[in-house]
């Protein structure tokens, strides 16, 4: 069963093939939920994958860091949908 962010990472990554917020080439990402669990988040082209990482490992004080890679980028339009999907 996927959890919230699961859920969220995979709607919010969706919209990369669908070129809402530009041509993604690459995108990685670190989240932490609610319940302070942590997930990896990876997107090429095709494919998302969305895993659990373990305890202890994550982006220091931040609760979220997402690099992502590709041309005519929307950061804003990115962010409000990321903001959105995990609120």
């Amino acid at each position: 069963m996927k959890t919230k962010l699961q859920r969220a990472g995979s709607c919010f990554f969706a919209g990369f093939g669908e070129n809402l917020y530009g041509d993604i080439y690459r995108a990685k990402g670190v989240f932490q939920t609610a319940q302070s669990e942590w997930f990896t988040c990876e997107y090429i082209p095709g494919e998302m994958v969305i895993k659990p990482m373990k305890t202890g490992t994550g982006a220091g004080a931040d609760k979220l860091r997402i690099c992502v890679i590709g041309l005519c980028l929307n950061s804003g339009k990115m962010r409000n949908a990321l903001i959105d999907e995990v609120h």
